[in-house]
C-alpha cells in the first residue's frame, strides 16, 4: 500500500475506529500489518494515538508498538514509548508514560 492505507477495526459492539498511515505491509505468513508513517489511530471514542510505526495482529485483533507514543483522550495528553491494545481500545497498556491527566474533584 505505497499510497497510504486506512485501515477500519469494530469492536464487540460493532463501533468503528481506524488506523491511518502512509504506508502499509501486509504479511500474510504472520497475519501483521506493519503500518508507517504519520500513522493514526482513531477511535469511535474519540481517542487519538499517534505513532511513526504500529503493528495490526489480524488473526488476535491486536494494535501494538514500541516505538514512542502520544495518547489523547477527554481529560489527558500523554506520551511514552509502547502501546498494546485488543480491539476495543477500552484500556490501551502503555510500558512508559509522561504527560498530563485531568481530574475531577
Amino acid at each position: 500500500f505505497p499510497e497510504g492505507i486506512e485501515l477500519l477495526i469494530y469492536d464487540d459492539q460493532g463501533n468503528k475506529s481506524k488506523i491511518l498511515a502512509d504506508y502499509a505491509i501486509v504479511y500474510n505468513e504472520t497475519d501483521l500489518i506493519d503500518l508507517r508513517g504519520n500513522v493514526i489511530l482513531a477511535t469511535h471514542q474519540k481517542d487519538s494515538l499517534f505513532a511513526p510505526q504500529m503493528y495490526y495482529d489480524q488473526k488476535n485483533e491486536w494494535v501494538f508498538t514500541n516505538e514512542a507514543v502520544r495518547l489523547r483522550t477527554d481529560g489527558s495528553d500523554l506520551n511514552g514509548r509502547g502501546i498494546d491494545s485488543d480491539r476495543n481500545f477500552n484500556r490501551p497498556e502503555m510500558l512508559e508514560v509522561g504527560g498530563f491527566v485531568e481530574v475531577d474533584n
